[in-house]
């Protein structure tokens, strides 16, 4: 597929960075006592750190989405995790 119009690559680039960057700060300057005050998102009544573990879950899930397209659209394999034996067993010592 081809996008027509819209940002260049580079511009979504600086944007996404931009806003998960504010999330950060945002974040950050909380108080911690506020991380479970409930508040209304969206019509759902959510304590803080609920919000912010659904829009991280929220985040993930759409990054696996364009993941997979490119993989589908490159007929390839990303090499995310080229460097690591991912059929090594786990050894507890």
């Amino acid at each position: 597929f081809s996008a027509e119009g819209g940002h260049t690559k580079e511009q979504l680039l600086v944007k996404l960075t931009s806003t998960v960057a504010s999330a950060v700060h945002i974040i950050e300057k909380l108080n911690p006592d506020s991380f479970l005050q409930i508040r209304s998102v969206q019509g759902y009544q959510l304590s803080a750190i609920g919000s912010i573990l659904h829009v991280v879950e929220h985040y993930s899930y759409h990054t696996g989405q364009i993941i997979f397209w490119v993989k589908f659209l490159k007929d390839k394999d990303l090499g995310f995790y080229a460097h690591v034996d991912l059929n090594k067993k786990n050894v507890m010592e």
